[in-house]
């Protein structure tokens, strides 16, 4: 469940950052804009989703009280296959 879930939050802000660099290109395009907010919002769903139930991603989502310590490291992790 854990692997699953941060691959879906990987595959998110990929496709998010790949939408914001055809905007760099076709900035003026609608239905690019509504592509990337629409993917910037399935990522933080995910995102928010992971943080609940696994613990923060990066120090930001950690709200400075160390948390991120507290989880296993990524090689500590039983390894889903």
């Amino acid at each position: 469940m854990r692997v699953e879930l941060l691959e879906r939050v990987m595959a998110a802000d990929f496709a998010a950052f790949d939408m914001s660099l055809f905007l760099d290109t076709h900035p003026n395009d609608p239905k690019g804009m509504t592509m990337l907010a629409e993917y910037q919002r399935q990522a933080a769903e995910l995102r928010n989703t992971f943080v609940a139930q696994f613990g923060p991603l990066t120090l930001a989502d950690s709200k400075g009280n160390g948390g991120w310590a507290a989880n296993p490291w990524p090689w500590d992790v039983n390894q889903e296959v």
